[in-house]
């Protein structure tokens, strides 16, 4: 099968090319490359990789992108609340406007099914429920705003496409980002350095990058349809932290009142389980040895390890 991967190039992303390559598919890229081509330079020489370096925002390579291609994984975004608070005109361009765009393209080149990835931070802040799909989403950030809208124009225009509505992710990627919650305090925890954290009783998902692969690689293989969260499971942040602590000895927990991220909200996965056979596999545990093994110590803080600190124009 032809597979375009948006962002194919990224933490996500390049993981899923080459799940989809071991799985014998033929894997177009499209990256603009902002974090560099090393994620991907190991794919350059098989035979069924192709890379095309263009943005997403671009019309006319989104349309060379789509020849001939049978399904498209669409992961090129603007990723995160942090970013999209910073750069709010960016993210209403790459993640609503340009993902109109390749939907219409996708509709007028025939480009097969549309497997989208979405967000859990559609449903902002609603304590005390497992949400299912069927929950009607109230997004709090413009993250979660941008990925809704975009799912309603998939829906309105793709109807067979897929939405994953993904947890936060977390583990080793050889595009590593230390933005993420679960990841930061790992590097925190490696450093020997407290973990602070704020408020400490909301709840997330939280799913392993390698699952979240996995769960995009089903979905080229099967003909299911609609929306499906997409987790692990669902961790209150301090549990987080104080997990983490039991895992790496020697690191301190410091609860601040202060609440920086209003989210909070848990979410079931029977949908996902039931129609895809799927469950996620790796833990907090595994990315912990993932993340050691790779780094003795860890400087975080570099802009190549977070998407709010590269300069995307």
């Amino acid at each position: 099968m032809n597979i375009l991967v948006t962002g194919g190039a990224g933490y996500l992303g390049n993981i899923l090319c080459r799940k989809l390559l071991n799985k014998e598919h033929r894997v177009r890229c499209l990256d603009n490359l902002y974090f560099g081509k090393e994620p991907i330079v190991d794919l350059l020489n098989n035979r069924n990789f192709e890379l095309i370096q263009e943005d997403i925002r671009n019309q006319g390579s989104v349309f060379e992108a789509l020849k001939g291609i049978d399904k498209v994984i669409h992961l090129a975004a603007l990723v995160g609340d942090p970013v999209c608070e910073s750069e709010p005109n960016l993210a209403f361009e790459i993640n609503w406007v340009a993902t109109t765009s390749l939907v219409k393209a996708c509709k007028f080149m025939g480009g097969g099914q549309l497997i989208f990835a979405s967000t859990c931070s559609v449903y902002g802040s609603i304590p005390g429920k497992k949400l299912t799909e069927e929950f009607k989403p109230s997004p709090i950030s413009i993250y979660g705003r941008t990925k809704l809208e975009c799912e309603n124009i998939i829906m309105g225009e793709l109807s067979d496409s897929i939405i994953f509505r993904m947890g936060t992710l977390y583990g080793y990627s050889p595009r590593m980002r230390f933005d993420l919650l679960i990841n930061y305090f790992i590097a925190r925890a490696i450093n020997k350095e407290i973990l602070n954290v704020f408020g400490g009783d909301q709840a997330r998902p939280f799913i392993h990058v390698d699952d979240a692969a996995e769960a995009f690689t089903l979905a080229v293989e099967n003909e299911n349809r609609g929306t499906f969260n997409l987790s692990e499971r669902n961790y209150v942040i301090r549990e987080v932290a104080e997990e983490i602590r039991k895992l790496v000895p020697g690191v301190g927990v410091n609860i601040v009142e202060e609440l920086k991220d209003k989210r909070d909200y848990q979410v079931s996965v029977e949908k996902l389980e039931r129609e895809f056979q799927f469950k996620a596999k790796k833990t907090l545990k595994d990315a912990i040895a993932e993340i050691k093994t790779t780094f003795n110590k860890v400087d975080y803080s570099m802009p190549i390890y977070n998407n709010h600190l590269v300069e995307v124009k």
